[in-house]
């Protein structure tokens, strides 16, 4: 990146009141949450039943009724 675009950069998150400290501590707070989603979903979907074994057992017993 060019100097003079380094220098605006910086100069538009000091207009704004942005410092680095406060980009860290809200990196810093996000990202356990970030890493725990895909883990969570994980979760979900095993305790959904979304493998489908228990659909076909249901279905098993709805034909036995049915003889």
């Amino acid at each position: 990146m060019p100097r003079e675009a380094v220098q605006e950069q910086e100069q538009a998150m000091a207009d704004a009141g942005v410092t680095r400290r406060n980009v860290l501590t809200k990196t810093a707070y996000m990202t356990p949450a970030i890493v725990t989603l895909p883990v969570l979903l994980s979760f979900a979907a095993a305790g959904s039943g979304g493998d489908g074994q228990d659909k076909d057992k249901d279905k098993d017993k709805d034909k036995d009724k049915s003889k």
